[in-house]
């Protein structure tokens, strides 16, 4: 091929967008170029190439790299062309489609923050809002609460309406909700000792569903409901003063018993511990007025122990039980369980929280009418006892005695209701105030008794009241190693070993040698 033959070929530079379909122009392979195109050409191409920097590498095309154009979705062109509808002058001439796009995503990213704070704060002002309707409504039901409470505490039967909510809650033994009441309004009278019950009564009696019902009427604030170590409580910072402490089924050890005698005797003052934290000494106590109410199926404790406490008797006959059958029936005829506190319940918190508010010192002016019987002149505790029992009872129906408040102590002039309410808490039955024994000490006791001169054998006591001899000997004999004195401390009974003939064993045989019956003279009178 001549100069001028090859003059007259287009030159892959000439050629628009430097991209055509002849073979020439698509690639050019290194070393081969010199085998189609002659000398003239090939100079002129590679001077081309080296133009638009083009590095010809042996078996690499020579085509030179196309800028990558941006991807756009259509979906975000489509935008951008309806927001420059909206907004025609919005964009400075020039503007790249990548540069609007970009800034309306900027735009739509501050919009959905907008939104988001906006929504966020509608949503804060609905909160404010329900919790002020909430605390509007709770303000409401409390000042009709508080209002119920007044009307019933400046007139109404005060014990008879805890009485009748407790009848929604349990069936029979009220005795155990009149004294958890009366147990804790005695914790805010200045002057008394406090009282401590002790549920007794045989297993499944209901101990623990009447207490639990009572107590379900105070305010939970000072209800504690939890089996406990006495250490722990030194770090309890939820105990309030007033607190009572219930415990169901806890036999409790010699220093559990140790703690709870020095609570009891440190009523107002509370009971103090010392430790060391951090190299330091440090007290610890728990509040005072603090009241303990343990349920166990062991009768027996420490006699110093029970002395400080008021005995619940809480029977279990025929007669209880049928009423329970019955309470159960009307419940799950109505399908109406308790789950929920009902208005009453609140109401009772309600004169609860009022009376507790206080603190109250209460007067009798005829202390020095009041004669105690024979039997109780030397039952020292069962006397404060009684006072306490006056003394709490003056105090829930204060505003319907003689008052006068000072400083936030309530000064309660009692009268002989307060009397008789607390003489109904000591029936003339030795066995209850006097002797304290549990129902199972008196239930041997009657069936000794019955034995008469003869007897009965301890064996035979086994049987008949169907329980274990290592039981029966503990009752009867007491527990030296707790400190737990027996029926033969406590009651005119008295013991031989005898040895029986026929059997060729011998055995214990029980009689009384005095008497103990129901029907003493009243435990008090004026």
């Amino acid at each position: 091929m001549t100069a001028a033959t090859a003059a007259e070929q287009p030159l892959l530079c000439d050629l628009p967008e430097y991209a055509t379909t002849t073979p020439a122009a698509k690639t050019i392979l290194a070393p081969e170029p010199a085998k189609t195109l002659d000398k003239e050409f090939d100079r002129i191409l590679k001077m081309r190439a080296e133009d638009f920097r083009v590095e010809i590498i042996p078996g690499i095309s020579t085509e030179p790299a196309k800028v990558p154009q941006p991807q756009f979705k259509d979906t975000d062109v489509a935008e951008v062309a309806a927001y420059e509808r909206r907004h025609p002058e919005y964009f400075p001439a020039g503007t790249t489609l990548e540069k609007k796009i970009d800034t309306l995503k900027k735009i739509g990213k501050v919009q959905a923050d907008e939104k988001m704070i906006r929504q966020a704060s509608i949503k804060a002002l609905d909160k404010a809002a329900e919790k002020k309707a909430i605390e509007t409504e709770t303000t409401k039901n409390e000042d009709a609460l508080k209002q119920a409470a007044d009307a019933i505490l400046n007139g109404g039967d005060i014990m008879e309406y805890f009485l009748k909510e407790y009848r929604n809650l349990h069936t029979g033994q009220e005795i155990a909700c009149r004294v958890v009441v009366l147990t804790s309004v005695c914790q805010n009278v200045i002057h008394s000792t406090g009282i401590h019950p002790k549920p007794s009564g045989v297993r499944g009696c209901g101990k623990s569903s009447a207490i639990t019902a009572g107590l379900r009427l105070l305010p939970s604030a000072y209800v504690h409901t939890e089996t406990f170590s006495p250490k722990a409580l030194f770090y309890d910072e939820t105990l309030l003063p007033g607190t009572i402490i219930f415990s169901d089924d806890m036999s409790p050890n010699e220093d559990v018993i140790g703690f709870l005698k020095a609570s009891i005797s440190r009523f107002h003052e509370g009971n103090s511990y010392k430790t060391v934290a951090k190299q330091e000494t440090k007290i610890l106590k728990i509040p005072p007025e603090t009241v303990f109410i343990l349920t166990s199926v062991q009768e027996s404790s420490d006699d110093q122990f029970l002395d400080r406490q008021y005995v619940i008797p809480l029977e279990k006959n025929d007669e209880t039980n049928k009423n329970f059958i019955k309470f159960l029936a009307e419940r799950a005829k109505t399908g109406e369980y308790t789950v929920q506190d009902t208005n009453g319940v609140q109401v009772c918190r309600a004169i609860m929280e009022a009376i507790k508010s206080k603190r109250y010192r209460i007067i009798v002016p005829f202390a020095d009418e009041i004669i105690f019987c024979e039997a109780a002149m030397p039952e020292y505790r069962a006397i404060n006892m009684f006072y306490d029992f006056m003394s709490a009872n003056a105090a829930l129906y204060h505003r319907q005695r003689e008052y006068e408040e000072k400083d936030g102590l309530i000064s309660v002039t009692a009268t002989k209701d307060d009397f008789d309410i607390a003489l109904s808490f000591f029936p003339p039955r030795q066995s209850e105030w006097g002797m304290k024994l549990s129902k199972k000490e008196k239930q041997l006791f009657d069936l000794i008794n019955a034995a008469g001169k003869f007897g009965i054998n301890e064996s035979d006591l086994c049987d008949k009241t169907h329980s274990s001899k290592g039981s029966v000997h503990d009752l009867l004999h007491g527990r030296p190693d707790r400190h737990a004195s027996g029926l033969v401390d406590k009651a005119p009974v008295t013991f031989d070993r005898e040895h029986n003939k026929d059997t060729g064993r011998s055995g214990n045989f029980w009689r009384v040698t005095g008497t103990m019956q129901d029907g003493l003279e009243p435990f008090a009178r004026l």
